[in-house]
């Protein structure tokens, strides 16, 4: 208190003013209280004051004084813990600051090792999407040449294929009879027309012309094996019925037309798939092309040969020499059904064993030679015979039983023309004779009468 102010005085209230510490209210009842004091104290140095009084006035000033000293005492502790307990405020602020401050330098630390490390993990990542991407690019070039030596590889071992056939074909080959009964003989057939049409279009490789050479042997190789099996079994066939013939018994002179064919109908359910592979393949060479015309000329040769004789005896019962001239009209019209089932049957049995195709001239052969037999038999007849009615009745069964019929059936009439036309030659002749005799009927019977 020393140090400071006098209590009470102006400046000590303009201090506590000035710092905050009083309201106006207090700063004013301060400031008449110093006023009063003040007033007390002049009078006395002036000698207004009685001598009686001066005592009490100075107890009175002093008890104001102390009350005074009182509150101010008051006051500064009031003020020394208000400022102790702002400062442990603002210490406990700042203290919660620096805590913060810290946590926060510790979080911006931790952050920034962060960023480092992720700023290396996106280096890191760049440097992976670069090689991955580096790797992609390698492996899609990679793919592709694998690609396309794939594709070049099995280019290569397919032209290689048509090498390799050579020592399976004749492996096949080989076998024999089996050979044309093998399920892969067609598939054989096959490798054969690809790799000898492919070494035709590629005659500048290596060793073309070599290997085209073993595959056209082995093609004709082929085509003997159905050759040879198919004449084996013609020759089978035929050796049966001709068995069958001659053990007929002796006094029959009738034979069932059914034995000619049914031997030969059932072999050719064997070897008809084989006759198909050739007619499919006459226009890829020429030998599978004279392999079926051999074939179906030994089958013809066969079967004339075999069919001959026994027709002939046929039509030679019914044509017999002491044939009345009435009855030259029946057997006729006997004969030319019999010549007709005759053709009809082996047309079947040519067909059971090969495919029909235009033009067809061992079929045309067969039905003429087959047609001819029925014409050489009826033809000394009709030279012989002077009788104009029986010509009329032979020309009239011929062409109402016979051609007109036809003429009139489309789908038969094509493949039985051989033997149509053998007719309408043996027709022509009837009405040729049938002319002549009616002429020398004119002019002898009628003329000359």
């Amino acid at each position: 208190l020393a140090a400071g102010p006098a209590p009470g005085s102006a400046a000590a209230v303009a201090a506590l003013f000035a710092e905050g510490a009083l309201t106006s209210r207090q700063c004013a009842l301060l400031d008449e209280l110093s006023e009063s004091v003040g007033l007390g104290l002049g009078g006395g140095g002036t000698g207004l004051a009685t001598a009686s009084s001066a005592p009490a006035a100075a107890q009175k000033a002093m008890g104001e004084d102390n009350e005074y000293e009182a509150f101010y005492r008051h006051w500064r502790c009031l003020k020394a813990r208000r400022r102790q307990t702002e400062g442990e405020r603002r210490r406990s602020q700042w203290g919660w600051i620096d805590q913060v401050q810290e946590i926060c330098a510790s979080t911006c630390g931790e952050l920034d090792a962060l960023l480092e490390h992720l700023a290396r993990l996106d280096e890191r990542r760049q440097e992976v999407v670069r090689k991955t991407t580096t790797l992609h690019e390698q492996c899609e070039q990679m793919v592709q040449d694998q690609e396309r030596l794939s594709k070049s590889a099995e280019s290569l071992a397919e032209r290689l294929d048509y090498y390799d056939r050579v020592a399976d074909v004749a492996r096949l080959l080989d076998q024999g009879n089996a050979a044309t009964s093998h399920p892969e003989f067609a598939s054989v057939l096959d490798q054969l027309d690809g790799s000898i049409a492919f070494l035709e279009g590629h005659h500048d490789f290596c060793q073309a012309q070599a290997y085209l050479h073993q595959f056209e042997h082995l093609r004709s190789r082929a085509c003997i094996s159905v050759r040879s099996a198919l004449q084996r079994s013609l020759e089978k066939s035929t050796a049966q019925v001709e068995q069958q013939l001659r053990e007929r018994p002796a006094g029959d002179g009738s034979v069932d037309t059914q034995v000619f064919y049914t031997r030969f109908r059932a072999a050719g359910l064997n070897y008809r798939p084989l006759m198909s592979l050739l007619h499919k393949r006459t226009d890829v060479h020429e030998t599978y092309g004279s392999t079926l015309d051999e074939l179906e000329a030994f089958y013809v040769h066969l079967r004339l040969r075999l069919v001959a004789t026994p027709v002939t005896s046929h039509l030679q019962g019914v044509l017999r020499k002491d044939l009345q001239l009435r009855e030259l009209a029946p057997a006729t019209r006997q004969a030319s059904s019999y010549i007709l089932d005759v053709s009809h049957f082996e047309q079947q049995c040519f067909e059971a064993y090969f495919e029909l195709r235009q033009p067809q001239e061992s079929l045309r052969t067969l039905l003429e030679r087959v047609a001819d037999i029925f014409y050489q038999a009826l033809r000394p007849l009709v030279i012989g015979c002077d009788a104009i009615e029986s010509l009329r009745e032979m020309a009239d069964c011929l062409q109402m039983d016979i051609l007109e019929p036809h003429q009139q059936g489309g789908s038969s009439r094509g493949t039985m023309v051989p033997v149509l036309g053998v007719v309408y030659r043996l027709h022509r002749d009837v009405q040729e004779r049938l002319i002549f005799c009616v002429q020398n009927y004119i002019r002898e019977e009628i003329k000359g009468y």
